[in-house]
C-alpha cells in the first residue's frame, strides 16, 4: 500500500483532529510520507505503529518531528532497517514519548553521551524501551540506558549477549 504525497492530496482534504491512534504497520509506507501525514492532518496522535516498513532513514529535521509528533506517547518501529544512532538520538526529540519500540532493528549500539540520557534531556520521560532482536551483542551497550531516568520496561529479548555480565559473577 502507498500513500500518496500531501502534494498530490486533494486541495480540501479532512484533519483527522481526534484520532488517537494509527497503525501504518506492514503497508511500506516512508517515514517521509508519515511526518506530513502526521503534522498536516492527524495533529493530535498518541500512538504510532509503523512496523514492518523497511524504513531505513528517520527525519533528519529536529524541528519538523517535533511539530509532527509533538503528543506522540508510542513509537513502533519494529522490523525496520534502522542502523544508525543518528536515528536513535532524534527520538530523542519527541516531547511526550514514553514508549519506543524499536525491536528487531540492526542497531548495535547507542550514543555513548550520557548527557543525552539526563533528567535535562528530552529522553526524561521515555518509560518503556523494547530492543529485542537486536545486533546489540555487549552488555556495556545495555549499561548506557542506566542513565535514561524514567525507564522502568526494559525488553531485550532474543539479542545475542555475548560478553560478560558486570552484574553476574561466574
Amino acid at each position: 500500500m502507498s500513500f500518496p504525497l500531501l502534494s498530490d492530496m486533494p486541495a480540501q482534504h479532512l484533519v483527522l483532529s481526534s484520532l488517537k491512534s494509527l497503525n501504518l504497520s506492514s503497508t511500506g509506507v516512508a517515514w517521509l510520507q508519515v511526518e506530513s501525514l502526521c503534522m498536516y492532518e492527524i495533529p493530535n496522535l498518541r500512538e504510532l505503529y509503523l512496523g514492518y516498513n523497511e524504513m531505513k532513514l528517520i527525519s533528519t529535521n529536529k524541528s519538523r518531528l517535533q511539530k509532527a509528533f509533538s503528543s506522540l506517547e508510542t513509537l513502533d518501529l519494529q522490523e525496520n532497517d534502522i542502523k544508525y544512532h543518528k536515528e536513535f538520538l532524534l527520538f530523542g526529540f519527541l516531547p511526550r514519548l514514553l514508549s519506543l519500540n524499536i525491536s528487531g532493528n540492526p542497531i548495535e549500539d547507542f550514543p555513548n553521551s550520557p548527557e543525552l540520557f539526563t533528567d535535562n534531556s528530552e529522553w526524561r520521560h521515555l518509560q518503556k524501551l523494547e530492543i529485542n532482536d537486536s545486533k546489540i551483542s555487549e552488555w556495556s551497550v545495555v549499561t548506557k540506558l542506566n542513565n535514561l531516568p524514567a525507564l522502568r520496561s526494559l525488553g531485550i529479548r532474543r539479542s545475542r549477549l555475548v560478553s560478560k555480565s558486570p552484574f553476574i559473577s561466574c
